[in-house]
């Protein structure tokens, strides 16, 4: 039975005692003013469509728009307070590395005569070691390994120091571990004195050529 066929059996219903009620009575005056106000919300119900259903989807919708609107109207802040903040952020991709090593006699010992290797040999791409100072004081130091089950993805750093507004002298330092001194990459290096407003943010990252750090504060 829809929604209209279910309200008009129910307005016949309570119009029975109405119909039994003396005239002129107040309960009879009252019991006929209520049907009437049922009888223009059936009226006005689409067929087969349940009022309630329709009057709390649109009252879910009011809600969520006054949210939206009272949620545009608040103040934001990148920083809340007066701090400002260091950050640190690029991407850069190692070089792959072997490790050779010789088997050990519990490694060869299940293994016939000719599965024997010399060597066992595991390919890798190196981490990075991270060093931070702060007006001299260390405030990172973090071993960057690359992302990925075999460690072949880009290595991303991402660092957010928050400082207090003023003058501060930043050093960094970010070098590949390779077993191999020779064959490991040029450290990149940074020595920077910082003048910051509340809430600023200087930004570290590679220059243009990638080959070295630079660091943008913002204009004044």
């Amino acid at each position: 039975m829809s929604f209209r066929g279910f309200a008009r059996l129910r307005l016949a219903a309570r119009d029975v005692p109405v119909r039994h009620a003396p005239n002129g009575s107040p309960f009879r005056t009252f019991a006929r003013l209520r049907l009437a106000a049922r009888d223009v919300a059936v009226r006005h119900a689409p067929s087969g469509r349940p009022l309630r259903g329709r009057a709390g989807g649109a009252l879910v919708g009011l809600v969520l728009t006054a949210g939206l609107v009272a949620g545009s109207q608040l103040p934001w802040q990148a920083h809340p307070g007066g701090e400002a903040s260091i950050r640190l952020s690029w991407r850069t991709v190692s070089e792959p590395v072997s490790e050779c090593r010789a088997p050990t006699p519990e490694e060869l010992a299940p293994l016939p005569p000719h599965m024997r290797m010399k060597e066992i040999c595991e390919r890798r791409h190196a981490p990075f070691r991270l060093v931070v100072r702060v007006d001299g004081r260390l405030a990172r130091d973090a071993l960057l390994s690359p992302r990925g089950a075999s460690g072949d993805r880009p290595l991303y750093v991402f660092e957010e120091l928050p400082v207090p507004p003023g003058l501060h002298r930043i050093e960094v330092g970010f070098q590949e571990q390779r077993a191999g001194a020779a064959t490991a990459r040029a450290p990149l290096s940074l020595d920077a004195a910082l003048e910051l407003a509340p809430r600023d943010v200087a930004l570290v990252t590679l220059d243009a050529s990638g080959e070295h750090l630079a660091v943008t504060t913002p204009a004044r």
